[in-house]
């Protein structure tokens, strides 16, 4: 009987990590192109609440501290141009993640762009499924593979997903 049954050489979690990182990507370019339409009109230099006048004044307000308060990469450049790159350049590099390439530095450079523009977007990105996001963008960070693509994911960053998954479940439960 037990020779009818073939043996899987792959891991348990391997084919649901994958599946887990280009459904994670699919969801990125769904957020970036989103915000690609929209991020200048909102914060852009003559948008609604501009970006480039909310990070002087926090530069003034907490001085040095604002950096480390408000990470984002448009404290470089808070320009029309920035705000359009780190969306369309976030979709290019959720195309890359669903292909399942370098997915631990597509995931880290993901969260990065997305974290400059959720700090950016002030209040119209303070929504649950913007957290969320960002929570789930740094846990894939360390979920994904970095070695071997075949490799086992370690199992605390498994219970830390699944974690993250029964907190959105409750949480949403109670609202």
């Amino acid at each position: 009987m037990s020779r009818l049954i073939a043996a899987d050489p792959t891991p348990p979690f391997v084919f649901s990590r994958r599946l887990f990182l280009r459904l994670l990507g699919l969801v990125y370019l769904i957020a970036f192109v989103s915000l690609g339409v929209q991020m200048t009109g909102l914060v852009g230099s003559r948008g609604i609440l501009p970006v480039g006048e909310f990070l002087a004044q926090a530069r003034t307000a907490y001085g040095a501290g604002a950096y480390r308060l408000l990470p984002t990469l448009l404290w470089l450049s808070s320009s029309d141009a920035m705000i359009r790159f780190l969306c369309w350049g976030g979709a290019v590099l959720s195309i890359v993640l669903v292909s399942g390439v370098a997915p631990v530095a597509t995931s880290a450079l993901l969260w990065v762009f997305y974290l400059s523009l959720t700090i950016a977007g002030q209040v119209f990105l303070e929504f649950q499924w913007d957290m969320l996001l960002l929570e789930t963008g740094l846990l894939a960070c360390l979920y994904a593979p970095l070695r071997a693509a075949d490799a086992e994911p370690h199992p605390i960053v498994r219970w830390v997903l699944w974690s993250l998954a029964f907190k959105v479940t409750f949480l949403s439960g109670i609202t």
